[in-house]
């Protein structure tokens, strides 16, 4: 479960990341794409086109408790990370 704070403290913090990032990519998966294919599946496939709209090329990737299969970068899931 996701504590209430979370979504604000991600808010909160947003500004200072982005502004310490090296670089930052987005990834969007359409909504018939997400109901064809479920939310999990659509989230890993988010995370890929996130990673490919990098302008960097990164050394490694922390994921947010999932695993994300065929990247080809060096990667590990972090678990409530």
């Amino acid at each position: 479960m996701i504590p209430k704070n979370c979504p604000k403290k991600r808010e909160k913090n947003y500004a200072e990341i982005v502004s310490r990032s090296l670089a930052c990519g987005i990834g969007m998966v359409p909504a018939f794409e997400i109901n064809e294919m479920g939310i999990a599946t659509a989230g890993r496939l988010a995370m890929k086109k996130a990673l490919d709209n990098l302008p960097i090329v990164p050394d490694f990737v922390l994921i947010d408790s999932i695993t994300v299969d065929g990247l080809s970068y060096t990667n590990m899931s972090v678990p409530r990370g």
